[in-house]
This record gives C-alpha cells, sequence and structure tokens, in this order.
C-alpha cells in the first residue's frame, strides 16, 4: 500500500489512504479464511488416519476365531471381551469417521469459496486504488 508522501505532506486525504484500512481489514478476513481452510484440511486428515487405524484393526479381528476374546482399550484400562462386540463398535466407529470426514470436508469446500471472493474481493479494491492513483498523477 504505497502511501504517496508529496500529497501526505500538503495534507490532502487521498482515497487510498481512506482505502487502506478497508484492505487491511479484508486481509485480515483472507488470512483468517486461509486459517480456516488449513485447520480443516488437518481435520480431515486426522479423521482419515483415525479410519485406517480402525479399518486395521477390524481386519486383524476379523481374522480371529470367532470365540476368540479379546482385549479392548477403555480408558488405561483394558476390558475382556468378545470379538463380536470389537467388531461391532469398529464399525460403527468407522461410520462416525466416514460422516464426520464427509461434513468437514463439505465445510472445507465453503471455506475455500469464501476465501476465494475474500482475495477477488481484495484484488478488486486494489485495481481500483492503482487505478485511482495513476490518476491522481496525472492531475498533479
Amino acid at each position: 500500500f504505497q502511501i504517496k508522501y508529496q500529497s501526505f505532506l500538503r495534507g490532502k486525504m487521498s482515497q487510498e489512504l481512506k482505502l487502506t484500512p478497508q484492505m487491511l481489514e479484508i486481509q485480515r478476513e483472507l488470512s483468517t479464511a486461509e486459517g480456516k481452510c488449513r485447520l480443516l484440511e488437518g481435520t480431515i486428515q486426522q479423521l482419515e488416519a483415525n479410519q485406517r487405524k480402525a479399518k486395521f484393526t477390524l481386519d486383524e479381528v476379523a481374522n480371529m476365531e470367532p470365540d476368540t476374546k479379546a482385549f479392548r482399550p477403555i480408558g488405561k484400562m483394558f476390558l475382556l471381551t468378545s470379538t463380536s462386540e470389537i467388531k461391532t463398535d469398529l464399525d460403527k466407529s468407522m461410520k462416525a469417521y466416514d460422516e464426520d470426514i464427509a461434513k468437514h470436508k463439505q465445510l472445507k469446500e465453503e471455506a475455500e469459496k469464501r476465501k476465494v471472493e475474500i482475495a477477488n474481493t481484495l484484488k478488486e479494491m486494489m485495481s481500483k486504488s492503482q487505478i485511482f492513483g495513476h490518476q491522481q498523477q496525472k492531475d498533479e
């Protein structure tokens, strides 16, 4: 954001100076939108990693004999349960991960669209500011 030193010394308040706070606010919005997109991407990656882990565990439990007992983690403890209970819990977890991933992907798409809108608004304001700056230089 270029401020014309000569017009500033003369005490003239150019439109560039009036637009600067608006541009800074839009830049803050853009930065916030980018941060939200990164956060959602990280959340999606974490959910996908948890889903893969649950799938690997489900595959291993499926290879066990039906009457086999296995330990299931509960907080800091382990509980001896049947493999059918573990399979049921893992299936529920997989469905929940699918829903959460789909929801977060949709939120990310919306955030990406919003980010593009904000960036376009900022570019438009900057181009208007540059056009005004060139017109003001011609007038002087």
